[in-house]
């Protein structure tokens, strides 16, 4: 676990469209993107992705929010960004913080890294 860096921005934001289409359906979805055209169902997907990639870099830039990210060593002995929670002042209880989100990569779902999130927040 680590303090998450503007640059994890784009790792953040796959976490959080993976977990969100596994569990709720394609967060992606829009009256746009229901043609039948699979480019412009790409360029949609590849869109969303971008803005929320931008959402997340923001937010971790500013530091209105704290991040804390959870990697995974992958078998090239490199590093994934596999879940992440975001948490901060409360913004309805004076004196309080607050989970903002906790999302975990379905892959890695179910070995207790969203518990180890909650401790380190």
């Amino acid at each position: 676990l680590r303090p998450a860096l503007p640059a994890d921005g784009l790792d953040i934001a796959k976490v959080y469209l993976a977990t969100w289409n596994s569990h709720q359906g394609d967060l992606t979805r829009t009256e746009a993107s229901n043609g039948s055209n699979a480019k412009d169902k790409d360029f949609h997907c590849q869109e969303v992705l971008r803005q929320q990639a931008e959402r997340f870099t923001n937010f971790v830039s500013t530091g209105n929010r704290l991040f804390i990210v959870a990697e995974a060593e992958r078998q090239n002995a490199d590093r994934q960004l596999c879940a992440f929670i975001s948490y901060g002042r409360s913004y309805t209880r004076e004196g309080f913080g607050e989970v903002m989100q906790l999302f975990v990569h379905p892959d890695f779902q179910r070995k207790g890294l969203g518990s180890k999130l909650l401790r380190e927040a």
